[in-house]
């Protein structure tokens, strides 16, 4: 399995503009590139891309953070953040 969503790999994805309130659960990977406020719950892994804000709380077997993520992380595997990742988790 591979450990960040890359191109080419099937799964979800919401682009730059998409604004959601709620819970989200994905069984395979998923990249984010919007606004998300309140849970996301993910079977595989979740890469929060540059232009995305999280707030709330991310559950997934692997968490790649490039954007803004204020939120409490939980990751079964692995929790990577690169240089630009603007973090606040609690």
């Amino acid at each position: 399995m591979a450990e960040a969503n890359k191109l080419g790999d099937s799964g979800a994805y919401l682009g730059p503009g998409t604004k959601i309130h709620g819970k989200l659960q994905f069984d395979g990977p998923a990249t984010i590139e919007g606004e998300i406020e309140g849970e996301i719950i993910a079977h595989a892994s979740v890469t929060i891309g540059q232009q995305a804000t999280m707030k709330g709380k991310i559950s997934a077997v692997s968490v790649l953070v490039q954007g803004k993520v204020m939120a409490e992380v939980q990751a079964e595997k692995s929790w990577r953040f690169n240089r630009r990742a603007r973090l606040s988790a609690t």
